[in-house]
Formats: C-alpha cells, sequence, structure tokens
C-alpha cells in the first residue's frame, strides 16, 4: 500500500514538473519567439531593407489598419512581424464601424486603408497590406529630408515616360516609392546646373555630350553632387572621355557571356555573379543582368585622384568581343589576339576629393568626397529588365549609396520571380556526363551483366 502510494507520489510529481517546464517554455516563447523561413528566396520574412528600417527608427510610429473583422487577424499577423522587429512601432486594428471616431479623425471612408503616423504628426496612407507597401510607407513618414533626384535628358536617353520595354518608367517609379523627389533635367532649356540636385542620372544617351555640357558635367562634380551614368556600347568619345578623368577606361566592345546561354538567354546578356566588397553588392546574392553591355576598366592614376572599386563582375568564361562583326554573323567566338579575356566590370563604383586641397583645410576639417557610379548598360534598370533578380536591388543600392543613405542599402521585399541557379563550367560537365553519359552506360552494363547470368542459368 505505502509502496503503491508513493509511486503514485513520485507519479504526481513528475507529471507537475513536467507541466511546469511546458507551461514556462510556452510563456518564454510568447515573447522569445523564432521564425524560420526555409523558402531559397526567405519569401515568408521581412526583409533586409525592412528590418535595417525598423533597426534605425528615431522615434515612434503606429500603424492604423481600417479593415472589417473579418479580416482582422489577416492584418494583425503582417503588422506583428514589424512590431516584433522594433520596440518604436505600434499598430492597432480597427473596425471603422465600431470606432467611427477614430475613422472619422483619420477621414476614414471606406474599408481596407491603412494610416502610418509618426509621433511628431508626419502621416502616410496606403491601400495594400504587403511588405513593399508598409516599408516604403514607413520611409516616407519617416524621411524628413528629402532628396532631389535629376534625370537628363536631351540626349536621347532612356525615357522616363511610357511603358514600352527600354524605357525607364518602373525605375523612376522604384525611387519615387523610395521616397525620393524625381525631376527632369534638360540642358538646352535650363542651360545651367540645379542647385537643389542631390544626384543627377544619365541613363543611356545616344548622343554625345558637347564640350560646354561637360564642363557643366564637372561644375556637378565640384559641387559634390552625386553622378550615376549608364552608357550603352555606342560611339560616345566626349562622355567617355569626361568619364576617364575620374578613372573609367571604356573599350568599343561587347560583353559575350557563354554563362547566359547556359542558363537559357542569349550570349549577349552578360550575367553578374561576381561582387566586390562595395556597399552597394555587400548583401547582395543573387545574380544581376545587363543586356547588351560593355565593359569597364580602372585608370588608378586619374585626374580626379578618385578611389576606384569594382561593384558586379561577370563570370571567367565571359570576354569583351572587340570583333563586332562577329557578333553581327550570330558566331562570336573568343580570340586571345583580338578580345578581352573575363571576367569584366559591368559596374563600378568612384570615391573622389572635392572642395579645398588638403593643405587648406582648417584644423578639425576632412577632405570632402564626391561620389559616381557607372553602369556598362542602361537595359539593367528599363522596364523589361528591372524586376528581374536582383536588378531593382543592385539599381536602388547604387542610388542609396550615391546619396549616403546607408540604411536604403539592402534587399528589397521578395516576391516568387525569376532565381536562376548558377552553375560554373565545370559543374555543368559534370551533370552532363552523370546524365547523359554514365547514368546509360551503367544501365547498359547492369543489363548487359543480368543478361550473361540468366543465359548461364
Amino acid at each position: 500500500m505505502k509502496r503503491a502510494i508513493r509511486q503514485g507520489s513520485f507519479m504526481a510529481i513528475f507529471i507537475l514538473f513536467v507541466v511546469g517546464v511546458v507551461v514556462i517554455i510556452n510563456l518564454l516563447s510568447i515573447n522569445h519567439h523564432k521564425k524560420f523561413d526555409l523558402t531559397s528566396r526567405a519569401i515568408y520574412s521581412l526583409s533586409g531593407q525592412t528590418k535595417k528600417l525598423l533597426s534605425s527608427l528615431k522615434e515612434n510610429i503606429t500603424a492604423y489598419a481600417f479593415v472589417r473583422s473579418d479580416r482582422r487577424l489577416r492584418a494583425q499577423d503582417i503588422l506583428e512581424q514589424y512590431s516584433y522587429l522594433s520596440d518604436k512601432f505600434r499598430f492597432q486594428v480597427v473596425d471603422p464601424d465600431k470606432q467611427p471616431a477614430l475613422a472619422k479623425k483619420y477621414k476614414i471612408t471606406d474599408y481596407d486603408i491603412y494610416i502610418l503616423e509618426t509621433e511628431s504628426g508626419r502621416r502616410t496612407s496606403i491601400k495594400n497590406l504587403k511588405e513593399n507597401d508598409i516599408t516604403n510607407a514607413i520611409l516616407k513618414a519617416t524621411t524628413t529630408d528629402e532628396k532631389i533626384v535629376y534625370i537628363m535628358e536631351g540626349h536621347k536617353e532612356r525615357s522616363i515616360k511610357g511603358d514600352k520595354p527600354r524605357h525607364w518608367t518602373r525605375a523612376v517609379a522604384a525611387l519615387e516609392e523610395a521616397a525620393y523627389k524625381v525631376k527632369p533635367l534638360n540642358w538646352f532649356t535650363t542651360g545651367k546646373t540645379p542647385e537643389d540636385a542631390d544626384l543627377v542620372i544619365i541613363a543611356g544617351p545616344k548622343k554625345d555630350f558637347q564640350p560646354v555640357e561637360l564642363d557643366l558635367l564637372r561644375e556637378l562634380a565640384d559641387m559634390g553632387t552625386s553622378i550615376f551614368i549608364t552608357i550603352d556600347p555606342d560611339y560616345l568619345p566626349n562622355l567617355t572621355g569626361y568619364l576617364r578623368e575620374f578613372g573609367f577606361k571604356f573599350n568599343e566592345d561587347i560583353i559575350v557571356d557563354p554563362v547566359s546561354q547556359q542558363l537559357g538567354f542569349e550570349w549577349l546578356l552578360a550575367t553578374a555573379a561576381t561582387y566586390g566588397k562595395h556597399p552597394i553588392v555587400a548583401e547582395l546574392k543573387a545574380a544581376t543582368f545587363f543586356w547588351v553591355a560593355r565593359s569597364i576598366e580602372f585608370v588608378f592614376d586619374n585626374k580626379r585622384k578618385t578611389n576606384l572599386s569594382p561593384v558586379g563582375s561577370t563570370a571567367p568564361q565571359s570576354w569583351s568581343e572587340l570583333e563586332l562583326k562577329s557578333i553581327e554573323k550570330g558566331e562570336p567566338k573568343f580570340s586571345k589576339e583580338k578580345d578581352l579575356k573575363g571576367p569584366r566590370m559591368v559596374m563600378v563604383a568612384g570615391e573622389y576629393p572635392f572642395g579645398p586641397k588638403k593643405e587648406e583645410l582648417k584644423i578639425g576639417e576632412t577632405q570632402k568626397k564626391g561620389r559616381i557610379v557607372v553602369a556598362g548598360d542602361s537595359d539593367f534598370a528599363a522596364n523589361s529588365y528591372i524586376d528581374l533578380s536582383a536588378n531593382k536591388d543592385i539599381f536602388l543600392n547604387a542610388v542609396g549609396w550615391l546619396l549616403a543613405q546607408e540604411n536604403s542599402i539592402s534587399i528589397r521585399p521578395k516576391t516568387r520571380g525569376f532565381n536562376p541557379i548558377m552553375f560554373t563550367g565545370l559543374e555543368l560537365n559534370v551533370i552532363f556526363f552523370v546524365a547523359v553519359t554514365l547514368v546509360p552506360v551503367l544501365v547498359i552494363i547492369s543489363g548487359v551483366i543480368v543478361w550473361i547470368k540468366r543465359k548461364r542459368a
């Protein structure tokens, strides 16, 4: 009897101990839970850009989700991901029918309206509760210093209006979503450099710049205005000569990339999967694609004393084709004597000193530095390619770096999109050998062995 009571007591204590441990674990998991996203592109997790933005919040921001009661849980699930990453982000899910006073305060006349308001009173609204929309709304609400981006016109650059594949309409939309103010710049109408420009973008000009325009570009650089130039394989001796002052050398070439052909694309689509250590691509892992691109080389002893850095380069199997007739025939072939072996740089960046010289600086002053980014292609940010793989990331990261906005340099929210697996030439040869040669040979050998054994039996 005593033995049974003792065993029962031990069992009761053990059960209470197990229940206590389970309760403690659950209590801890409420405030210290960890989620794992095993998808290849982490599409069920907040992006690096969102995490970086939330960690940099300097004031409280509150999101009000005005939704029907039946959509309450969905809104709560999404906004909880934000509040979990920052104690400065708060949210409230509101049914306009049950809280008409709050709906009236924010002038809500419909369902599915989302208001984001900072502690200082800045406010913005969105109609979609997607990460890209929420993050951009936070960025707009918290941005006090609006950056102005000018896009050059007058040299047959890429149009920023219209929906044709080679236009830059989506690139401009991406800039505006990131809280930049975009303006056109045409020196033929203004005749001078804008004083409020933080960044000037020259997107794939077809006509060369005149000497007086190059002087205006030099004036921009001397002011410290950041410059982003994308230049296609066109003959523009004045503009390429200007860029050589910064240490960027151009050949009259077109990059040929067998890696793209192995992925099912044309061989004139340059694939950049090798990145330098530059902040623009520090977090970038996916490939970027440049259609009909030219390569860029460095001249370290340059007039501007620019500190040069590679951003994106093609694979070693690629090369710069200098004999363009072979491309016209559709039969490009690498020539050691005539062509330039890969990898080839397709996007580069530089920092150059401007303002007073070092010896003219006062005690405590530091040398000011301007920033410039150059790409050997304009299609990577065109309507037809900007949403391909990491093209939009590298474009917006370049803009963020040029504007010294390190918090905006990251990976944007993911979508279920194209994300190719990259193979080296050796890996592709191994796959081909195993699938086409080894496996069939093993099947044949196995069949012969079985046939011999049966014949002997």
